[in-house]
């Protein structure tokens, strides 16, 4: 069972909430901007919501998903070039100079993956503002899946986290990492 599933499984068994996850999802290739909503439930006044992110799934996936599952809008702007994501960084738009960003009512810009969906699911009525221990179960679930791909992460732009391997040592690390390191986490996953 992958860390999203295992969110919306807490979910719904502390909550009784509804498993329907129609929606529409997706991108294209080059720059675009897709509205992507779900069926689950609709907000009556609903802030606008546009997440930046590249044209992959990467972190910004589990956004689009959240907001489909939810019912959110959600205008889905994909950069056409990394010059373009570049540009945005140079300027003031990106709070930390990275993405995913969540870019609210045309004046509030979210950052850090966790925390927009934590903010998503306030949002929605998903997280539980008064049971402070399922609340925990969620926060504790989206902090196993950042320990999940932290190593992940370093070994793919390990530069940036001033590791430095040799394409020799790099490809064991990914090995272990596949095989020892992400099973155990994944495993630790299914014990809660």
């Amino acid at each position: 069972m992958i860390v999203g599933e295992k969110i919306i499984k807490i979910i719904m068994s502390d909550e009784g909430l509804s498993t329907n996850t129609n929606g529409e999802g997706g991108g294209s290739n080059g720059s675009s901007s897709k509205s992507l909503s779900g069926t689950k439930r609709k907000m009556e006044q609903q802030p606008s919501l546009t997440l930046y992110y590249f044209n992959m799934k990467g972190k910004g996936e589990c956004i689009r998903l959240f907001c489909a599952y939810a019912g959110l809008e959600l205008t889905d702007h994909r950069f056409s070039s990394r010059d373009e994501f570049l540009a945005m960084k140079e300027g003031t738009r990106l709070p930390f100079g990275q993405v995913p960003m969540l870019f609210v009512d045309n004046k509030h810009a979210l950052v850090q993956t966790t925390a927009i969906m934590r903010y998503l699911g306030k949002l929605s009525g998903s997280y539980p503002m008064t049971d402070h221990i399922l609340a925990e179960r969620i926060d504790a679930v989206m902090e196993q899946a950042t320990d999940v791909f932290t190593a992940k992460t370093v070994l793919t732009y390990g530069p940036r986290y001033s590791v430095l391997l040799s394409q020799e040592e790099k490809k064991k690390a990914f090995e272990h990492y596949n095989t020892v390191v992400l099973p155990g986490h994944l495993n630790n996953v299914e014990k809660c």
